[in-house]
């Protein structure tokens, strides 16, 4: 009986233990777009992409921060049989190259013998680590994957960003 009520005490003082921010602490910034954004950029070697919703962060003078962001939106079905789009998070960056390990992609069908899904939800989430001072934006991206898939709305969009100057 002695042993589970020590074992108990240890484990309920450590559920009450406070998580022990830094000096600095954590930055938490975010947003949401309720407006339809059309993705009609097609991929390639030169991708081009489109924004669906960004943040500027901004990092203190001579520190270096992690940050880590998670994004998600409703990808609507365009219809059409075999459309794909990618979708990505970048820091400072309009044109990532494609294949990065953030990137998200998917496949849209509309099939005539099945109820396929209105709209899909699209989420991915980022490291960016030893982030430098400065501005920074973080972006939310779309883009088709060729120029022949059909041009695709995504609605509510969002961006959380979490940023720390202390990392795991």
């Amino acid at each position: 009986m002695k042993a589970k009520s020590i074992c108990a005490s240890i484990m309920l003082s450590a559920a009450v233990i406070p998580f022990q921010a830094s000096a600095e602490g954590a930055r938490v910034d975010g947003g949401a777009v309720a407006a339809d954004v059309v993705v009609n950029t097609a991929g390639g070697a030169a991708v081009n992409w489109t924004t669906l919703i960004s943040r500027e962060i901004q990092i203190p003078a001579n520190q270096i921060w992690q940050c880590v962001a998670t994004a998600f939106a409703d990808a609507i079905n365009p219809g059409g049989l075999d459309n794909r789009y990618r979708f990505t998070l970048t820091r400072n960056d309009t044109s990532p190259v494609v294949g990065a390990a953030c990137e998200r992609t998917i496949d849209i069908d509309d099939n005539s013998a099945l109820n396929d899904s209105h709209n899909i939800v699209v989420g991915t989430a980022c490291p960016f680590l030893n982030v430098n001072a400065g501005v920074h934006t973080i972006r939310f991206l779309a883009t088709k994957v060729s120029s022949g898939d059909a041009n695709m709305t995504v609605d509510d969009s969002s961006l959380t960003v979490v940023c720390s100057d202390s990392q795991l």
